[in-house]
């Protein structure tokens, strides 16, 4: 009994040492840390695509809004073709995706270690119709999947209230992120995204968010000394004890 609760000592000791770390924390959000692109429903096609459709981020920068202020503004702006007489000439919805990527900060696994999870928080506000917030991770080339409270594929809605509100994600795994490299030699960069669709029968519509506190924070793959250590000290202690016996 006394080497079993010993050995929950020795790996709860372990466990404990593996802390997580803060990668960056951005109170200021700055818009030249910051890189942009966004999908409109024409861009995306398939069923419920609108070939019309002429939404876009409209612009990026620094606000004197804030939780505290500044904050990170970002503006949708939705709007369809229209003929002559200024009415749609085919569906008036407008959706827009934007994805904003922090170029400032990276998480290099080659150099500080490969990382085991990470975590994302950030803090909105907005009274616009966004429908939804993402974060993403990339490494090298491409882009990352929307990665929410559900994993992949998985997105928070979003208040929309005007109050800054708080959103996470506790844990994101290399399972849930597979196309990006956790140990790899490419650094890993971080960001978000949102989407908004608006119906514009009459004129164009914008919406704006404001984005403050981005943080991202690793939780590194244990150390396989810690691991060993472990293990010689239940043989040691194993020893002792048959030595008394």
């Amino acid at each position: 009994m006394k080497l079993n609760f010993t050995l929950l000592l020795i790996l709860g000791f372990s466990h404990s040492a593996i802390a997580e770390t803060l990668v960056f924390s951005d109170p200021t959000m700055s818009e030249s840390d910051y890189t942009t692109f966004f999908f409109n429903g024409a861009d995306l096609g398939g069923p419920g695509a609108n070939p019309d459709d002429e939404g876009f981020l409209e612009n990026v920068e620094d606000s004197s809004t804030g939780n505290p202020s500044p904050s990170l503004l970002l503006t949708h702006f939705h709007d369809v073709t229209r003929d002559g007489f200024g009415d749609p000439v085919g569906s008036s919805i407008s959706s827009v995706q934007t994805f904003v990527r922090n170029t400032s900060v990276s998480y290099d696994p080659s150099v500080s270690g490969a990382a085991q999870s990470f975590r994302f928080v950030i803090e909105l506000s907005t009274v616009g119709p966004f429908d939804e917030l993402f974060f993403t991770i990339r490494s090298g080339g491409g882009t990352s999947p929307a990665i929410g409270p559900s994993g992949i594929g998985s997105f928070f809605t979003i208040d929309t209230s005007g109050d800054f509100e708080e959103y996470s994600v506790l844990e994101v795994t290399q399972d849930q992120a597979p196309f990006q490299d956790f140990s790899g030699s490419a650094p890993l960069t971080f960001g978000f995204g949102f989407t908004s669709e608006a119906d514009v029968p009459i004129d164009f519509e914008t919406f704006d968010i404001f984005v403050d506190n981005f943080q991202v924070f690793v939780t590194p793959v244990p150390e396989p000394s810690a691991f060993l250590f472990g293990i010689a000290s239940l043989g040691l202690l194993a020893r002792r004890r048959r030595h008394r016996v």
